[in-house]
């Protein structure tokens, strides 16, 4: 009896993968990437939220923002409540104001010609990655004691005129216990100069030109 050789051919092992197997990958890795920079940006947000969490210290640099914008013409709080190495400044100038420059404008010019004169503000006491409180602030009074005398300005009798200036935002710096720092974001109708106009002031003509290019009084 002829023996008959049986002979099993095994083909070549080929992976067979589906019509648009390759868009699927891509999907796939795509919405991996994208949870992780989901789960990136969420642990970020829970690293703030608990910094937020566990700043102690807010408290405190609020009551000393809230104790600087509340005694505007009190000379020994502004003393108390700032730092010796305290500066003044507004974004986009390198001009800087001194402490004792900051304390003179407001207990030798502002308050004695506006008695009533009140920073409204407001801050959550949070910081920002500067490590400042954003505060908003907006000054209001009556021009009814002394003449409103400002550097470089025409001195104003008074009138009696109200004032209203516009909203502006102060960045403020807190650290030992003491204000370090006034970062002014500046904002047309706001500061010293929009308060002169606003009692009847007119800035000179060379003033008038300069105070784009000019840091404000403090």
């Amino acid at each position: 009896m002829a023996l008959q050789a049986h002979v099993r051919v095994r083909p070549h092992s080929i992976t067979s993968y589906p019509a648009g197997w390759h868009v699927a990958r891509l999907q796939t890795a795509c919405i991996r990437s994208t949870h992780l920079v989901v789960r990136s940006f969420s642990v970020d947000r829970g690293i703030d939220r608990l910094k937020q969490v566990l700043d102690i210290g807010k408290s405190g640099r609020v009551a000393m923002i809230n104790k600087l914008y509340s005694n505007p013409g009190n000379r020994s709080v502004l003393q108390s409540v700032l730092a010796d190495g305290f500066v003044m400044g507004e974004e986009g100038h390198s001009r800087k104001f001194s402490k004792a420059e900051y304390v003179a404008l407001l207990c030798d010019f502002v308050t004695p010609a506006i008695p009533d004169f009140k920073w409204g503000h407001a801050t959550s006491g949070d910081l920002d990655r500067d490590g400042f409180c954003i505060v908003t602030v907006q000054a209001t009074g009556h021009h009814t004691g002394g003449p409103l005398v400002l550097p470089g300005l025409e001195p104003l009798q008074p009138s009696g005129k109200h004032f209203c200036l516009a909203e502006e935002v102060q960045k403020v710096k807190v650290q030992g216990g003491k204000v370090t720092e006034i970062e002014v974001l500046p904002n047309k109708g706001a500061g010293p100069r929009a308060l002169y106009q606003a009692l009847g002031g007119k800035l000179p003509a060379v003033a008038a030109a300069a105070a784009a290019a000019a840091p404000p009084m403090p």
